[in-house]
């Protein structure tokens, strides 16, 4: 009896020491590859450029902080025979917001300001269904970012500090397989929509100076990250929201010309 009683109190430090620890990654962290708008096979002009702008909201990768940004984005877009290409360039700025460490405790802060600048490709193989419908079988998309500000200097600054684990390389490089499909509506063919999933991974060494935590450095942290885009398009003037990894939704509104 008193062996299970000695198991069930080193169980319980255990769970209340993991629960002190606190881990901080990139703000774009498998969030870096946003939807690239393209023209479909029937529109007039297989070449088109979009600017957009919106907001981000999201959370930290322990479920537990927030985070919120702004995001603009310049893209160019190509439409040849069965293939689709874009790329682009956007820059971000936005807020990390702390709810998980406590104002009595060390190294507590409220927000911290980060932003950033990154470039992204997409290409993709695609089959005309008929006047309305393109299925944009499977595609690549690969996607770079930078971040910087006070977000990127505590992840730093607190590195080798007991109990926190941080990333902070703060250049990262995604890549990912898509699908999508993009069709014209029934009754109005001017208006253009698209849906698209992704299935990737951002690459390189991220790592939380060698904490052990199979949770954050096996699955959590390195698996193959997801999203799903929705896309709307009337005349010159289109919508996109997009769901990453769960707790990630960013919305855009923009202008093609």
């Amino acid at each position: 009896m008193k062996k299970i009683y000695a198991l069930a109190l080193l169980i319980t430090v255990i769970f209340i020491s993991g629960c002190n620890d606190h881990f901080y990654a990139p703000a774009l962290y498998n969030n870096n590859s946003t939807y690239l708008a393209k023209p479909m096979h029937t529109d007039s002009a297989k070449s088109a450029s979009y600017v957009s702008g919106g907001l981000g909201l999201g959370s930290g990768i322990d479920l537990k902080d927030n985070t919120y940004m702004g995001l603009l984005r310049l893209d160019h877009a190509n439409t040849f025979d069965n293939i689709n290409l874009a790329y682009g360039v956007f820059g971000f700025a936005g807020s990390y917001e702390n709810t998980s460490i406590e104002k009595t405790e060390a190294n507590y802060f409220n927000n911290k300001f980060f932003a950033g600048l990154g470039a992204n490709a997409s290409a993709n193989f695609f089959i005309p269904l008929n006047d309305k419908v393109d299925l944009r079988i499977i595609g690549i998309d690969l996607a770079y970012s930078s971040e910087f500000g006070d977000y990127a200097d505590f992840r730093k600054a607190v590195r080798s500090q007991p109990g926190f684990h941080t990333d902070i390389n703060n250049n990262l490089f995604s890549g990912g397989l898509t699908t999508e499909v993009a069709w014209r509506g029934r009754n109005n063919p001017q208006i253009h929509y698209a849906v698209k999933g992704y299935l990737g991974k951002t690459f390189g060494n991220h790592d939380f100076n060698d904490y052990t935590n199979s949770y954050y450095n096996n699955s959590e942290y390195n698996n193959i990250n997801y999203s799903a885009s929705f896309f709307v398009q009337m005349r010159k003037y289109f919508f996109v929201v997009e769901r990453q990894n769960i707790v990630n939704v960013n919305l855009r509104v923009g202008y093609c010309f």
